[in-house]
């Protein structure tokens, strides 16, 4: 059957519209979910979020990109759109998921951050 600008209602291009506004929605919704997920964790390991997408392989940025991977891991993403957001191919990411630090290393991590930050309130005090 070949269809014709005739056979489509208005009714059908309202609602043609109606589910490419939803889909756009969607996606800027988990395009911002995901710049939030780099945001939050650039800011816990003192990383900008640029760093998280740049080339560099120091502990520091491959552990916080780790970080980022298992967040969006968890917000139900694949492996590939994973990598799209880190920049990185799918099978990168599988591997950064297998090596990346357990939530009992973050607080490892946060704890450190609290302390550096009590030492330099307290030596502003003194």
């Amino acid at each position: 059957m070949e269809l014709s600008s005739a056979a489509c209602t208005d009714n059908d291009v309202h609602a043609a519209l109606f589910l490419e506004n939803a889909i756009m929605n969607r996606h800027d919704r988990r395009d911002a979910a995901a710049s939030k997920i780099l945001e939050i964790v650039g800011c816990i390991y003192r990383i900008e979020p640029a760093v998280l997408l740049s080339q560099k392989r120091d502990r520091k940025t491959c552990r916080a990109r780790g970080v980022a991977a298992i967040l969006l891991r968890d917000q139900g993403r694949s492996l590939t759109e994973i990598g799209a957001v880190l920049g990185r191919h799918h099978s990168t990411v599988h591997h950064m998921l297998d090596v990346a630090p357990g939530p009992e290393e973050w607080d490892v991590v946060l704890a450190r951050r609290a302390f550096e930050n009590r030492q330099a309130v307290a030596s502003t005090l003194n």
